[in-house]
């Protein structure tokens, strides 16, 4: 079993080869909404071999279906709020098993495995990130594969690429495996254009020979069509996802970054980015922040920052954004933390902080407020979590950080708090209210990075 989210996950028989003989393994699910349970791999011995599910919590619930053989079982979906799996298999033959993803009912989801460890970061249940190597170079002799799976087509965009040309290949098919269709091969240094899948299936695969080894590649997958924003780092321990869309980029979690820090984040979208300091003070003139408008330190330098000033929003012109960070051997501070995002999808406004203020939301060209009908902490942890911030520490209602004007976009908003984007929470339409904007909402984001 793997946990990927909060929201999903994995069940199988075995993560490679064969399952085992005399097998009898359960799993126990439970939500708080309808469960669906989706198989992306199946087969077993057709006589013997039974994948069972049940409609609640036990072997005496009500029976959902037994399956064995070859037959992909497809979606699943319980009617209560648990699902109950078991898994035998008798002691003869035994077959490359099954393999499913478990969500909430309805909610798109994508899901990838692979063949070589620690190769792979599930970011949300939305997109995550495969890689060759995530610092310095890649081992001589890979030979590393990826399935990757969803509920809806898929996209793969390359975020760093750079192989030995003609020797150390990435391999693209469009579904399951190496018998599928072949989108492409790529080698060499040129970043691959974005590929899209025609099905919900992409296989993935990289080979390097015993000579010369380069920095790798990095590669964000996510459902076709989603905005995305994705980071890596050249250090290890500097770098938070909070959604599909957002994250955090810092010197150190909390109290003091280290001496002589030398850390890089390459930050990647499928539209514009925003970077926002919620966190600065470090020695003046010696430690500092660089923001470059593009994928490395030779595109345009944004701006040097250091000391303990507080900073207005950076937005990139491009889909890509460089943050380096140096320290020299003498005095440590607290450095810096900051969130980045894609633009034009969710703001604080007025609260003289950047982890605080009246919420916006963008929505058809144009800026607008949420009503604090129904709101509460939940909504507010999707809004921080939106906007690649700490957790949220409390909802706030009645404009208590002022007054919006023009649209108000959302009223009677219901989040489960589980949900990447706000826009995924039920809601009375866009529009509709019956509001005015002394009932704006607000939220407060936490400073301390989990």
């Amino acid at each position: 079993m793997k946990i990927e989210t909060s929201t999903t996950g994995l069940i199988y028989s075995n993560n490679a080869g064969n399952y085992l003989n005399n097998m009898h393994c359960i799993w126990n699910m439970s939500a708080n909404k309808n469960i669906e349970l989706f198989f992306m791999k199946f087969d077993t011995e057709y006589c013997c071999d039974t994948v069972s599910l049940y409609d609640g919590s036990s072997s005496s619930s009500s029976l959902i279906g037994k399956y064995r053989g070859d037959d992909l079982p497809g979606s699943l979906t319980s009617s209560s709020y648990q699902l109950y799996v078991s898994f035998r298999s008798d002691r003869s033959v035994v077959k490359s098993g099954f393999q499913a993803a478990y969500h909430f009912q309805g909610q798109s989801f994508v899901t990838a495995s692979s063949s070589c460890a620690n190769l792979l970061k599930v970011e949300s249940y939305a997109s995550g990130i495969i890689f060759s190597n995530m610092h310095g170079e890649y081992s001589y002799g890979m030979n590393c594969s990826w399935s990757i799976f969803s509920n809806l087509s898929l996209e793969l965009s390359f975020t760093r690429f750079q192989t030995e040309r003609g020797y150390d290949p990435v391999t693209v098919y469009d579904g399951s495996s190496s018998s599928s269709p072949l989108i492409g091969r790529f080698d060499g240094d040129s970043l691959p254009q974005r590929i899209s899948s025609s099905s919900h299936k992409l296989f993935v695969t990289f080979t390097s020979d015993g000579s010369v080894s380069r920095s790798g590649f990095v590669a964000n997958y996510h459902i076709s069509g989603k905005l995305f924003a994705t980071a890596s780092s050249s250090c290890a321990n500097v770098l938070t996802v909070r959604s599909s869309t957002g994250g955090m980029v810092y010197s150190n979690r909390d109290g003091f970054h280290s001496d002589n820090m030398y850390c890089s984040w390459s930050i990647f979208s499928n539209t514009n980015l925003e970077l926002i300091f919620f966190r600065l003070d470090t020695e003046s003139s010696f430690d500092s922040v660089y923001v470059y408008d593009g994928g490395s330190s030779s595109s345009p330098l944004i701006g040097q920052y250091h000391g303990n000033s507080s900073l207005a929003a950076i937005a990139s012109s491009s889909n890509q954004l460089f943050v380096i960070f140096t320290g020299d051997g003498s005095i440590v501070r607290s450095g810096f933390a900051a969130s980045y995002h894609a633009v034009d999808t969710i703001r604080l406004m007025g609260g003289g902080s950047p982890l605080v203020g009246r919420v916006e939301v963008f929505h058809s060209g144009q800026w607008g407020t949420i009503c604090d009908d129904r709101w509460d902490i939940n909504d507010a942890k999707v809004v921080c979590r939106q906007l690649g911030l700490p957790p949220a520490t409390q909802a706030f209602g009645r404009a208590t950080h002022g007054r919006g004007s023009g649209q108000i976009w959302i009223d009677d908003i219901h989040c489960s708090g589980y949900e990447l984007h706000i826009d995924e929470c039920n809601h009375g339409g866009w529009g509709n209210h019956d509001c005015v904007h002394d009932e704006d909402a607000d939220a407060e984001c936490s400073s301390i990075i989990p």
